[in-house]
């Protein structure tokens, strides 16, 4: 059984939905409803990019489909990952490093679900950037 291991840099939980995509949690075959992309993000937290790794779940094949995301560079986070794999001695496991960004439609919608009464209309901005770039998620996965 091995561990693929989504990451981004962004500080927008990009790899915990091509995560939850690979694991079965939110369709491939279609982009997800509000409700099933919500049930994800309030999973995983919505901006905060905190570095936690975050379960999805276990893809058809019974691989464990894992998502870390932070705000930083790229490669440094890959590095780090590596490293800390190695030092635990953690082995069978891929990294998929994800490389969407943010636009301001999400960046706006992120800050709009932090204030009371405009949360749902924040939520809604950020539902319409990933049915732009649900298609980029899904080939990788």
């Amino acid at each position: 059984m091995k561990k693929l291991i989504f990451y981004n840099d962004t500080g927008f939980p990009y790899a915990a939905l091509a995560a939850a995509i690979r694991s079965g949690v939110l369709p491939a075959h279609r982009p997800p409803t509000s409700n099933e992309l919500e049930q994800v993000l309030a999973q995983t937290g919505l901006g905060r990019g905190d570095a936690s790794v975050y379960n999805l779940g276990q893809s058809k094949q019974g691989d464990s489909c894992l998502a870390l995301w932070a705000r930083g560079n790229g490669d440094m986070i890959g590095r780090v990952i590596k490293s800390f794999l190695a030092l635990m001695r953690v082995d069978n496991y891929e990294l998929v490093h994800i490389k969407c960004r943010k636009n301001l439609l999400v960046k706006t919608g992120v800050v709009l679900t932090r204030i009371p009464g405009l949360r749902y209309l924040g939520l809604m901005l950020v539902y319409r950037h990933i049915l732009k770039i649900y298609r980029e998620l899904k080939p990788i996965v």
